[in-house]
């Protein structure tokens, strides 16, 4: 996706890039084409380009080397939501036989899932909605 704006000018080439990737490129030819085009040059105007170039994957805004770990994130949300959905199934089920090492496991393998959830929801909204810089 390239925004730009394009602007006339009469002034030598100037390449200038902002911080905000924003640039602004003035044409001009090199002396000895200036010297032989003298004639044809006076009465042209030199084009000055302004825009801001946003690199935009087909995927995303990731690059190629974060998209197979955002995969892989999602796949570890799935795996780890469907181990709490069996250990708290098994949980209920036996409550009677429960020691104190069960509910520890149940804390881990749950803050696992909430911490592969947030990874994945992080990766996933600098996929759809920013560029990296």
């Amino acid at each position: 996706m390239i925004q730009n704006d394009v602007k006339y000018a009469d002034s030598n080439t100037d390449f200038t890039a902002n911080s905000d990737s924003r640039f602004t490129y003035h044409a001009e030819e090199s002396d000895e084409d200036q010297e032989d085009d003298e004639s044809e040059a006076k009465g042209k105007n030199h084009i000055i380009l302004t825009g801001k170039v946003i690199f935009k994957n087909t995927d995303g805004f990731l690059s190629a080397e974060d998209r197979p770990v955002m995969m892989l994130y999602m796949a570890t949300t799935i795996y780890f939501g469907l181990l709490v959905a069996y250990w708290t199934w098994l949980y209920i089920k036996d409550k009677s036989l429960l020691i104190s090492l069960n509910y520890h496991i149940l804390a881990i393998i749950l803050f696992t899932f909430l911490e592969s959830l947030l990874t994945y929801i992080l990766y996933n909204l600098e996929n759809n909605y920013s560029s990296i810089s």
